[in-house]
């Protein structure tokens, strides 16, 4: 991965240090300390809406946010930062700020359909250049929902989130799923489940366009969590036939790579006369101090631009000496970490569909972990595959799998036969010579010789052949 150096965007990005307008990163925000002061959550006056803050940065191409129709106190900042995991710096990955954004509808009450009292709008327009119009781009943001939030947002579909937008000019957008404003690009939104003054009943949905998909659901949701929300948005250009996938997780779960957990397609999302340049916050709540809190708003040209993501691998290789395979596989990887176990599974027969062994491979110390499967049986084609556990440097876990592959134990050498012989395969000398020419044929390779011995042999069942096989008598001459 290259490391790149991470950009500043301050009060809810008020200070924004842009990216050149030609590279792989369009833009990185965070929400700067200094932005903060004791005023900025209280709730009260237009001294806590971002509103109120400025910059002139190149970035975008209006100086300050627009809160349209809704309150000006909708947006803060608020004094706790969401933050990356320290084991991101080792990818090049620094937090850009120390504080967070903010939604909440400070002294606002439940209003009626319509009523800017419940929708909290603040959007920023970028500049040309700092957004997507073509190809595929990444949309990376940090969403916490805090404690109780869930519970004041009382009515069922009601959804708060952040995202990338057409819409510059904010008005009084509704309030559920079926609203413009999270039908207008792409979103990561938090989404009220039931009706309830009580249960949190949150989940983590992506919108794009007008379809939705749940990320996390509300069995899994908890308050107080800072998500790791990504997705991964293919412009179309003629806009018929967008697709967007993404994923949602605890940031400090994130085992540097995605796991893509919905599919979503679309159309007319994004167009050249409609392009996704507005970074759009959305806060729906009918009461109180519910606070959803976001940072870390960036949109890149590769996954890697947005999320550290390990070039993992798992290979591996089979030796066979007679009847013991001996497998020996390890992960490569680009940055520090420790493989906690590797397994290697082998099946054997038609469709490999019988495991005979399962061994845990033992470390080596030098990278390679190994073992040994016997006994294994002459004329059998045997299937393996590889498992790995890797343990990152901050405790999380990653699951790698290989491809299975394949070897036979079929013999290209002499195979012999002798009429009553008791037979141990490989039938390599007259003394363990096969019993019957058949018992011969099931082992021989392409390739083979079968030697036989002079006496009276009865093939009473089908052979089937593995290749070119010549019989011939034991003085060499071609049996008959």
């Amino acid at each position: 991965m290259n490391i790149r150096s991470k950009h500043a965007f301050a009060a809810t990005i008020a200070a924004l240090a842009p990216v050149a307008a030609t590279a792989a990163l369009y833009v990185d925000v965070g929400f700067p300390s200094d932005v903060y002061n004791a005023t900025h959550d209280s709730g009260t006056g237009s001294e806590g809406s971002i509103r109120s803050f400025t910059d002139n940065s190149a970035a975008f191409s209006t100086n300050g946010w627009n809160t349209g129709s809704a309150t000006a106190n909708a947006v803060f900042v608020l004094n706790t930062a969401l933050v990356f995991p320290s084991s991101w710096a080792d990818h090049g990955f620094a937090a850009t700020g120390h504080a967070a954004g903010w939604c909440r509808p400070g002294t606002a009450t439940v209003g009626s359909a319509g009523s800017s009292s419940q929708y909290r709008v603040a959007t920023r327009k970028l500049a040309s250049g700092y957004y997507p119009t073509s190809g595929t781009f990444y949309f990376r943001v940090l969403m916490r929902q805090d404690s109780g939030a869930g519970a004041k947002t009382t009515q069922e579909g009601m959804m708060r989130g952040v995202g990338l937008s057409r819409v510059e000019t904010p008005a009084v957008y509704g309030r559920t799923e079926g609203a413009n404003m999270f039908t207008n690009g792409v979103w990561f939104a938090f989404r009220k489940t039931e009706s309830s003054s009580e249960a949190v009943a949150t989940e983590l949905d992506i919108c794009f366009g007008n379809k939705r998909a749940v990320l996390v659901p509300d069995a899994n949701f908890r308050e107080g969590t800072t998500y790791l929300c990504v997705a991964e948005v293919a412009i179309d250009s003629d806009g018929e036939n967008e697709t967007c996938r993404a994923f949602a997780v605890p940031v400090e779960s994130y085992a540097f790579a995605p796991k893509w957990t919905a599919e979503l397609d679309a159309e007319n999302v994004i167009t050249a006369e409609k392009p996704l340049s507005c970074i759009t916050l959305q806060g729906l709540f009918p009461t109180g101090n519910c606070k959803v809190a976001f940072d870390e708003i960036a949109v890149g040209e590769s996954v890697e631009d947005v999320v550290p993501v390990e070039n993992m691998g798992l290979s591996g290789a089979v030796s066979v000496n007679g009847t013991v395979a001996h497998y020996v596989a390890s992960v490569s990887t680009n940055s520090p970490e420790n493989v906690a176990t590797i397994t290697v599974s082998v099946k054997r027969g038609t469709g490999a569909s019988a495991l005979i062994h399962s061994s845990v491979m033992e470390d080596g110390g030098d990278g390679d972990f190994a073992c040994d499967v016997s006994p294994l049986s002459y004329g059998m084609t045997y299937y393996y595959a590889f498992d790995a556990v890797v343990t990152m440097t901050d405790g999380s876990t990653v699951e790698l799998h290989s491809v299975t592959n394949s070897f036979d134990t079929f013999v290209a050498g002499a195979i012999y036969v002798k009429e009553g012989s008791s037979g141990v395969s490989p039938y390599a000398t007259e003394e363990t010579a096969a019993p019957t020419i058949a018992d011969a044929f099931k082992i021989a390779a392409n390739g083979a010789t079968i030697r036989v011995s002079d006496g009276l042999y009865e093939i009473s069942e089908r052979i089937q052949l593995h290749g070119s096989t010549t019989v011939e008598g034991i003085s060499g001459a071609p049996a008959k």
